[in-house]
This record gives structure tokens, C-alpha cells and sequence, in this order.
């Protein structure tokens, strides 16, 4: 009675097996022929700000990549190079908005695959991680827009300065007409003549 009861379960364990198979395999027919043909770029998402931006890069499968970052004057950029012939047939990057930290994202093909480049302000710092299911780089970017772009800031209140009084002229003093002069001359009293009387005695 012990082998019969060791056969059904070994064949109890044995069909288990397919089963757990069964879990990892893709979910959908698509999924596997995505992971039968070369990879390609599926998908890059945006998150900016105005000082900060998250790119989210999502390939069909797992592949090399390498990243860089290049300083410019007041406008750096950040590259990416999937590799593993990674292609971007008919994608279509998403439309950057004006005015944020990312301007510009431009893309070109690679002997090994593809490079995308990211047009960004002045990066302070910048971090990269990879993520799974699905597989996907993410980028961090930290920084300020370049300096000819610098967002106008709030208008300064003029500083009322206090008004100088005028000084007022001091009145002008108008001299009293001098006193006429008046000349006292002596009086000429006329001498009365007299002659000497001649009296006989």
C-alpha cells in the first residue's frame, strides 16, 4: 500500500510544477513578443517643475545604458544611451512646456542603439536609479533655470524719499531815501557905513 501512495504523490507534485511555470511566463501574447524581438523605447515620462524635473525612460525589456551629464554656460544637458539595439521607430517624444526647468528633448540613432538628450537649466545635483516590472530608468534633475531666463520677480516699491523744502527768499530790505541835506550857511548882515562926524568944538 506505501507505493501507490508514494506514486500519487509524486505525480501530485509533479503537476504542480507546470503551474508554477505557468506564474512566470508572460501575461499576454504581446508581452511575449516584445520579449522576443530587439527592444525598443516604449515610453518616457515627464514630472517637471520649476527648479526640478523626474524623466521616467521605459524600454520594451531590460537593456546597457549609459548617462551622462555635459555643463554648458547657464544651460546643461544629460544624456542617455540605451543600448543593446535599441531602436525608436515612430516614437514620438512628449511635448516639453515652456518656461520649466526641461526645455528640449532631442534624440538620435547610436551604432549600439539609441542616445536621448535632455535639454535642461543649471543642474545642482541629479540622481539615476533603475526600477522593475516594468523595467524603467528613472532620472532626477535639481537645479534652477538658466540665468537669461531667471523668472521676473515681484516689482520693488519705490522708496518715497522726503521733499526737500525750497528755501524762500528772504525779503528784500529797501533802504530808507537818504535825508536831504540841508546846509545851514551863515547870515550876512549887511554892515551899516557910518562916516565919521567932524564937530567943531
Amino acid at each position: 500500500m506505501r507505493r501507490p501512495i508514494a506514486a500519487i504523490l509524486a505525480f501530485f507534485f509533479c503537476s504542480l510544477l507546470p503551474a508554477a511555470d505557468a506564474e512566470k511566463a508572460p501575461a499576454s501574447l504581446a508581452d511575449i513578443i516584445e520579449q522576443k524581438e530587439s527592444p525598443r523605447l516604449k515610453e518616457i515620462a515627464l514630472y517637471p517643475s520649476k527648479d526640478a524635473v523626474r524623466v521616467v525612460i521605459v524600454p520594451t525589456k531590460k537593456v546597457d545604458f549609459k548617462y551622462d551629464l555635459l555643463v554648458g554656460e547657464g544651460r546643461d544637458r544629460i544624456y542617455i544611451d540605451l543600448r543593446d539595439g535599441t531602436s525608436a521607430d515612430g516614437f514620438q517624444p512628449p511635448k516639453v512646456e515652456s518656461g520649466g526647468f526641461l526645455k528640449a528633448i532631442r534624440m538620435g540613432k547610436r551604432p549600439d542603439g539609441i542616445r536621448i538628450v535632455f535639454d535642461i537649466g543649471t543642474v545642482e545635483k541629479y540622481n539615476v536609479l533603475v526600477l522593475d516590472d516594468p523595467w524603467r530608468v528613472v532620472i532626477d534633475y535639481i537645479g534652477g533655470p538658466p540665468p537669461d531666463e531667471t523668472p521676473p520677480t515681484e516689482p520693488q516699491r519705490p522708496i518715497l524719499l522726503p521733499q526737500k523744502k525750497e528755501a524762500k527768499p528772504a525779503p528784500s530790505v529797501v533802504a530808507p531815501p537818504p535825508a536831504p541835506i540841508i546846509a545851514v550857511l551863515p547870515s550876512t548882515v549887511p554892515r551899516s557905513t557910518y562916516a565919521p562926524s567932524t564937530m567943531t568944538m
